[in-house]
């Protein structure tokens, strides 16, 4: 047959589809001048490559495609329309290792978060115990007879101390209070990042498995 009559039948057959084609897992093809084996060479792809489909050869079982703006053919038996599981795996390896980076920070908020917390509550005990020493030397100064004035100097002088000691009480349980609601919003914010991990895994997982296929190396 000649050779001209071989090419018009090759390009009655090519059809046009715009479609993105990946080279697939564990491979490297020619991207070739021509729909063959027999064309010359202009690159070769790595997996996970993204090639713009032009047309496709049914005779041959090749695809015009374009890569970075070069035009050329490779054999659709490497093309997926998905990218490869590797690819997607590293893709997905390096967003767990943004989402870890960026959860690191909160982490740490949430230890020093817990050893505030502490601390407060140490001091809070510390207080309370306080309190209670003024209120029984309040009771029992109270009690004691004679000297009325010094008495009444002593009265007013724990009484003093009884107030300021509640209120800084107070203010601690407020703050207190706070921390620990700050603290809930953190360990829950780290939790869900926690399970965005846990289902973007759940969804890649089931795509490493690489698919069995007769390949044809050229």
């Amino acid at each position: 047959m000649p050779r001209s009559l071989l090419l018009l039948l090759s390009i009655l057959c090519l059809n046009v589809a715009a479609e993105t084609r990946y080279v697939s897992d564990n491979l490297q093809i020619q991207l070739r001048s021509g729909p063959g084996t027999q064309y010359r060479i202009l690159r070769s792809l790595n997996s996970g490559s993204a090639l713009t489909i032009a047309a496709s050869d049914t005779e041959n079982g090749f695809q015009k495609v374009f890569f970075n703006d070069i035009e050329g053919w490779v054999s659709s038996q490497y093309l997926v329309k998905e990218p490869s599981a590797r690819i997607q795996l590293t893709k997905v390896e390096k967003e767990l290792s943004q989402l870890k980076a960026n959860a690191s920070p909160t982490q740490n908020r949430l230890i020093e978060l817990e050893e505030q917390n502490q601390a407060l509550t140490d001091q809070l005990t510390t207080l309370e115990a306080q309190l209670a020493t003024a209120e029984a030397e309040l009771n029992r100064v109270t009690n004691i007879s004679g000297q009325a004035l010094e008495l009444d100097e002593q009265n007013s002088r724990l009484r003093l101390e009884n107030s300021n000691l509640s209120n800084e009480a107070d203010v601690l349980r407020i703050e207190n209070t706070r921390l620990k609601e700050k603290h809930d919003r953190d360990y829950i914010i780290f939790g869900a990042l926690a399970v965005l991990l846990g289902v973007i895994i759940a969804l890649v997982v089931p795509h490493l498995t690489p698919k069995k296929r007769n390949a044809e190396w050229f």
